[in-house]
């Protein structure tokens, strides 16, 4: 018996394709007195939730300002 692999097509794999819906509202965290990031958030539409102390922005919008490293 022998066995062969077709590759029928090849890209180069990105991160941002494991299943997370551009969508999906993130959770990130902005500490106490970054306020140039608090109003880029804000500017982006981000919302404040103020009992889990975190901002709201969905995962388009945190990968568009470079903020995946808050989440």
């Amino acid at each position: 018996m022998t066995t062969i692999e077709l590759i029928v097509d090849e890209k180069c794999w990105n991160a941002d394709e494991q299943g997370i819906p551009k969508n999906r509202m993130m959770n990130l965290r902005v500490d106490y007195g970054e306020i140039d990031v608090a109003r880029l958030v804000k500017a982006a539409g981000g919302k404040r939730n103020k009992s889990a102390k975190v901002w709201e922005l969905p995962y388009k919008d945190v990968l568009a300002l470079g903020l995946s490293e808050r989440i």
